[in-house]
Parts: C-alpha cells; structure tokens; sequence
C-alpha cells in the first residue's frame, strides 16, 4: 500500500477522483499492468513484415502500411461531402419548422435567413410539403 500512495499523485492526476478512486486505479494498473501496455501481435507482425521487405530492399515508401479510412477520390469525396451537407440542411429546416421551442417571431427569422442562404433546400422542402 506504500507504493500505491507513493506514486498515487504521479500516476493519477485527476482532481476529480477522491483518494480511494485514485487508489484503486493505480492498484488495477500496476495489477494489469502487462495486459494493458502489451503491444498489439497484429503491429509486432505489421512491423517484422516492413522490416522484412526492408531487409530485401524494398523502398520503405513502397511497402504497404495500416490504412485507417478508405481511400476515395476527390470526385467521390465532392459527392458525399454534397449529400452529407444536403441532409443536414433537410434535417436543420425540419427541425425549424417542427420547432415548438421556438417563438413563432424567432422561427420567422430563421425560416427567411434559410431561404436567403439556401433557397434550393428551402423550395424543395416546403415544395415537398404541398
């Protein structure tokens, strides 16, 4: 228990937790220790595998890493940034309109600074609605 209060300030520094909260991370930490800082097997093999193809002579440019996200093109990227943008505009006109948090007087002047600033969502909406 000496150990846990030695390095309790140092290794939690969350004025939030009270001291027995701090207590019992570092205790769950230095116990779990090994499974938490383990590094992940797929990077140990993504690793040896790079270094591998170094070793080989392959350009380190060349090989293959982790990719996180796909890779899109730009004309693929410009589509879905349209359509995504499109369906937020929908859903903030609806919530605008179905606003019943709103005073009628603060819904009129977002409805007509709407239609100022996007008057193609605004007619398609309420064209939709006739």
């Amino acid at each position: 228990m000496f150990v846990v209060r030695t390095f309790q300030k140092a290794v939690v520094q969350n004025h939030k937790l009270n001291r027995a909260q701090s207590e019992t991370l570092v205790l769950f930490l230095m116990d779990n220790h090994m499974q938490i800082f383990k590094t992940p097997a797929c990077l140990l093999e993504a690793v040896r595998k790079i270094l591998r193809d170094m070793q080989k002579g392959k350009s380190p440019d060349s090989i293959g890493t982790f990719t996180f996200c796909q890779q899109v093109t730009p004309q693929q990227y410009e589509d879905q940034r349209e359509a995504a943008t499109l369906q937020s505009l929908k859903r903030l006109l609806s919530d605008v309109v179905r606003g019943d948090h709103l005073p009628a007087r603060a819904r009129r002047r977002l409805l007509k600074d709407f239609q100022k600033h996007h008057p193609v969502v605004f007619l398609q909406h309420f064209s939709a609605t006739f």
